[in-house]
């Protein structure tokens, strides 16, 4: 029998992640015909989101979304694809 005393849990409305690096994606080909990454290019700070969260607040997967960016700031919104 389930607890009456249970609570909803609350939503996450914070979510943290570490900035990396990652290199450039500028593809050397090989004699396998296997692309790899230049060395020669420096590395690039990367973010990375994932999970089922972004679902939640109405992200799909091969949906679209805006970045605005400011000063120490991404924001990112849902965009809805719109034909021309």
């Amino acid at each position: 029998m389930a607890n009456a005393d249970l609570k909803p849990s609350k939503p996450i409305l914070e979510r943290f992640t570490v900035v990396s690096s990652v290199r450039q994606p500028r593809p050397i080909r090989t004699e396998t015909d296997i692309y790899l990454p230049r060395p020669d290019l420096p590395a690039a700070p990367g973010i990375r989101l994932a999970g089922r969260w972004l679902e939640q607040v109405g992200f799909a997967i091969d949906g679209r979304a805006r970045i605005q960016i400011e000063d120490g700031r991404l924001i990112i919104s849902k965009r809805e694809f719109t034909s021309t």
